[in-house]
């Protein structure tokens, strides 16, 4: 099981590779799809959640939601407080801090299908 939950971390996350450098390469991404991080986001704490199974699993235990959406929620802040110094933050349409709000959200969402997603992985 615990290839099965790495190896959908790294679909997951060359999937947000993916997105994210369409996001940088063109201003029509960023001034048009104003939508466009919360797919990000959701899939970032999707990729979170199941690093944190990954390692628990690893470890012998079982991951609880929890702890998906708690190693999701960390993420999310930290990655959020990346942005903000890289200037990256922010949205045209929404102020700053109810887009950090939308975000930090969308992640915890996304590590609760994280939790959800293992019962599927581990079938054979």
């Amino acid at each position: 099981m615990t290839s099965r939950i790495f190896f959908s971390g790294i679909i997951v996350f060359l999937i947000i590779a993916c997105m994210e450098y369409l996001a940088l390469v063109s201003d029509y991404v960023l001034l048009i799809l104003w939508w466009w991080d919360i797919p990000m986001h959701i899939l970032g704490g999707v990729w979170a959640g199941l690093i944190a199974a990954w390692f628990l699993v690893y470890e012998g235990q079982r991951p609880t939601a929890s702890e998906c959406v708690g190693f999701a929620l960390l993420s999310g802040i930290v990655i959020e407080i990346l942005e903000y110094y890289a200037g990256l933050g922010g949205n045209p349409y929404m102020s700053y801090p109810v887009d950090t709000a939308k975000d930090i959200v969308m992640d915890c969402l996304g590590g609760y299908i994280a939790w959800r997603m293992l019962p599927l992985l581990k079938k054979s």
